[in-house]
């Protein structure tokens, strides 16, 4: 929950004295202020994936003030008022925006979604190389499956998954910083709000985040990217290790062919798969 407290002394012996008034969120007069930034975060690739296009979800993706879906990405750029880092780089780093991710209308109480899912005020709280991504989150559905298991939870700054920095980001003039594609894992609450479906402190194997972090100045010079590494895809254009076009031979027709009926078995399987765990049970894969 994003405030702005204060500082204040009050009255002393003898007469009332009162000092300065400072934002907690400036950062110190000696430490270089945050310019830029972003925050990718996927938040479980495959689960958005599901919600997202399954036909029986029926999902929708909203996102706010800033955010966005960018490909795999929910990118969330860095609020500077609400950012403030100590001069070795630890403390907490705002973002804008909000996502709310919703699914299975008619699955949940009442006719509700079966899945109503909604992360706002989403910090990065840094101590060293640790970075811990918190937000303030509500989730309603239901779970089970005879959907009869009403859910309900929600928190404020709750710690939700983690990652590692790639060097601690210790505030320089002009200095920018990026981490890409760091595996990340959930929390025991971040866990709890996926029903437990994923374990905590295991790395997600589709949630790798992504935090470029820019200090006054760097505007002038190279900024980092805003998202990781472009994924690494087998092209047509690339040639096998022993020479030969792997695309264009039979084998490469082959391996085409094998990964359509895969991806035919995966798309059935996780069709009745939701017949018989609707809302928050997802199949398996997801």
């Amino acid at each position: 929950m994003k405030t702005t407290s204060v500082i204040a002394v009050g009255a002393v012996a003898l007469g009332a004295v009162t000092a300065p008034v400072a934002s907690a969120d400036e950062a110190p007069a000696d430490v270089p202020a945050v310019e830029s930034g972003q925050l990718n975060w996927p938040i479980k690739e495959s689960f958005i994936h599901h919600v997202d296009t399954n036909p029986l979800a029926k999902g929708i993706i909203n996102t706010t003030d800033g955010a966005e879906k960018v490909g795999k990405d929910f990118t969330f750029p860095v609020d500077a008022a609400y950012t403030t880092l100590d001069a070795e780089g630890n403390g907490t780093i705002g973002t804008q925006g909000s996502v709310q991710i919703q699914g299975y209308p008619g699955f949940g109480p009442n006719g509700s979604y079966g899945v109503d899912l909604t992360f706002s005020d989403i910090k990065v709280e840094v101590a060293g190389q640790n970075a811990t991504i918190t937000a303030d989150y509500k989730l309603t559905g239901a779970s089970g499956p005879l959907k009869n298991k009403p859910v309900e939870l929600s928190g404020d700054d709750a710690a939700i998954s983690t990652f590692t920095l790639t060097e601690p980001l210790v505030p320089e003039t002009g200095k920018s910083y990026a981490t890409t594609d760091a595996p990340t894992s959930l929390t025991q609450t971040g866990s709890d709000i996926f029903l437990g479906k994923y374990p905590v402190g295991q790395p997600l194997d589709d949630a790798n985040s992504d935090l470029t972090v820019a200090f006054d100045g760097a505007s002038e010079n190279a900024e980092p990217s805003d998202h990781g590494a472009p994924e690494k895809k087998p092209s047509g254009d690339n040639a096998a290790a022993d020479g030969s076009s792997f695309h264009g031979s039979s084998f490469g027709k082959l391996g085409e062919t094998i990964a359509a009926v895969v991806e035919r078995v995966k798309k059935i399987s996780a069709f009745f798969s939701d017949l018989v765990l609707p809302g928050l049970s997802l199949s398996k894969y997801v």
